[in-house]
């Protein structure tokens, strides 16, 4: 770990800052490990850019690593931020990803506890992040090149977000587990691959916040607290999936298990929308389907039909 008294901030690039390894200063490839037996507030800054494989904290010990940039760099494989047990991390700096990374919640004391990463995520990698157990998430800017995966199972109240720009470089968002996960800030995301949900609960709390891209939910629930999606996109809802619509919200296509729907509105009981469905919607929304499907071939063959025998009918007149 590194070796300062609390309060007192360490010199990241030092080798005196370091207990372990005899090495000195953690590069790319190496763990920088922040363990202790007793509550610990400890302050790591980060005086020129660096690189690292790994951060791992483990017991009451409170990390806040600040300064330069960090690289994580894990020699080809995927790089991993963990917080486990009591305590909190607070990581200031921007992130350049060098291969994926996962970030992993475990085991906090209290809903309090939080891994926290204050900065921007660039460079190339997946992200992968999950809470298991109290304790929550918050990350702000993400623009790294590749997807990223939430699997939030926290049992406390703590509450897990993305306060930034999901920018346009991240390829798609996907959420499971059976916690929840928010999608907040002041500006819309960026990306256009795409939205899954397949457990939890993704909350969509800012307009814009499931970038430009299709939104399938095959199960959980997409909680709509604004115009969170583009009009232009198809929604696709799977039986075992759920919408609450908390506000009103345009889409070109709405799919129900792979199979078109008509356009007009949509909503559950109590919406005022049109077409009812208490399966796949709840909340007092509605959705605003612009598409009609066309007309089937059979139903196109009846239409042709009909307009020769008009046809005929006034050649005769």
């Amino acid at each position: 770990g590194v070796g300062t008294a609390p309060g007192s901030p360490g010199d990241w690039n030092a080798d005196a800052s370091w207990i372990t390894p005899a090495s000195g200063v953690p590069g790319a490839g190496d763990t920088a490990y922040f363990v202790s037996p007793g509550a610990l507030d400890i302050y790591a800054s980060v005086s020129s850019v660096a690189s690292v494989g790994n951060i791992l904290v483990e017991n009451r010990i409170n990390p806040n690593i600040s300064g330069a940039t960090l690289t994580m760099n894990n020699s080809g494989s995927a790089s991993t931020i963990s917080h486990v047990f009591r305590g909190s991390l607070t990581v200031t700096n921007n992130i350049v990803l060098a291969n994926n990374l996962n970030l992993t919640r475990t085991n906090g004391e209290n809903d309090a506890r939080t891994l926290t990463l204050s900065g921007s995520i660039t460079g190339t990698g997946n992200i992968s992040a999950t809470v298991n157990g109290r304790g929550y998430l918050s990350l702000n800017n993400i623009n790294s090149t590749g997807s990223l995966f939430f699997a939030m199972t926290q049992t406390g109240a703590g509450v897990s977000s993305v306060n930034g720009i999901i920018g346009s470089n991240v390829t798609s968002l996907s959420m499971s587990g059976t916690g929840g996960l928010h999608l907040s800030g002041s500006s819309a995301n960026l990306y256009t691959g795409g939205t899954l949900v397949s457990g939890g609960t993704l909350f969509a709390d800012k307009a814009g916040a499931l970038g430009a891209g299709d939104v399938s939910i095959t199960g959980g629930v997409l909680q709509l607290n604004a115009a969170a999606m583009s009009e232009a996109i198809g929604l696709y809802l799977t039986s075992g999936g759920m919408m609450a619509l908390n506000a009103s919200q345009n889409i070109g296509e709405l799919y129900f298990d792979g199979i078109l729907q008509s356009g007009g509105t949509w909503g559950a009981t109590g919406s005022g929308a049109d077409n009812i469905n208490d399966t796949f919607f709840s909340g007092t929304g509605v959705l605003t389907v612009t598409s009609v499907p066309e007309p089937g071939a059979a139903a196109m063959l009846v239409m042709g039909l009909l307009s020769v025998c008009a046809l005929r009918r006034r050649q005769v007149l």
